[in-house]
């Protein structure tokens, strides 16, 4: 099926690639960020104490999401979370406003899922025991490799041109 994908127009480039490489056919919602949506959000947040990390997984964008979404990331931060991991609708047009709200606060693309059940999801990670060590990361593939440091670019640690 073709996707309709809502996101930031400077992380088309990156997704589309990764679309590529899946041979997912996908079309670009409109150029414009927009506004998040009136009415509720729905996410579910959840706290993986063994690995140190949280993971917040919205469902719905509404107008309250990035409030709340921020108030999640303060208290992961405050169990001593190292890391959030955050799966956003991409099918969801109010998806391009939350991604810059959150990159506000730190958060950064890393890539996306293809799920069909759930829907397509952007990943996005806020990191707290950083800066990520990029130089010491191995990947298995010159893809692999790309990956890196398509993450690095979009990291506001790892990329001081940002």
């Amino acid at each position: 099926r073709e996707r309709v994908l809502h996101v930031p127009p400077r992380h088309r480039a990156f997704l589309g690639e990764i679309c590529r490489d899946l041979e997912l056919p996908v079309r670009w919602g409109p150029e414009e960020t927009g506004s998040l949506p009136s009415g509720p959000g729905v996410f579910a947040a959840e706290m993986q104490e063994v690995l140190s990390r949280g993971d917040l997984t919205v469902a719905r964008i509404g107008r309250d999401t990035l409030g709340a979404l921020s108030l999640r990331l303060r208290e992961f931060r405050l169990r001593r979370a190292g890391a959030v991991v955050l799966r956003l609708p991409l099918e969801d047009p109010g998806t391009p406003a939350l991604v810059e709200g959150l990159e506000t606060r730190g958060c950064f693309v890393t890539g996306m899922l293809p799920e069909e059940r759930l829907g397509d999801r952007l990943l996005l990670v806020r990191v707290f025991d950083g800066p990520l060590d990029y130089d010491r990361m191995i990947a298995g593939s010159d893809r692999g490799e790309w990956m890196v440091e398509q993450v690095r670019r979009n990291d506001p640690e790892g990329n001081p041109d940002r």
